[in-house]
């Protein structure tokens, strides 16, 4: 099961800030599936300062790349 993708883009970032945080979040996805990384229930990604944040949660505890 696929964890809840959460996004948070400033509204000046528009509809390509939201495109970005997508592919970013689906890139996060992949690469954590790769190392293994099971039971996600969250991955959120972050545009803030021109700066991409990405986390994500694995049995109630939050990562941060």
């Amino acid at each position: 099961m696929k964890p809840e993708f959460v996004y948070q883009v400033p509204a000046e970032f528009g509809a390509t800030g939201l495109a970005t945080a997508e592919k970013e979040a689906e890139a996060l996805y992949s690469e954590l599936l790769g190392k293994g990384a099971r039971n996600m229930t969250e991955v959120k990604i972050e545009l803030k300062d021109s700066k991409v944040i990405g986390s994500w949660v694995i049995d109630g505890e939050r990562y941060f790349m």
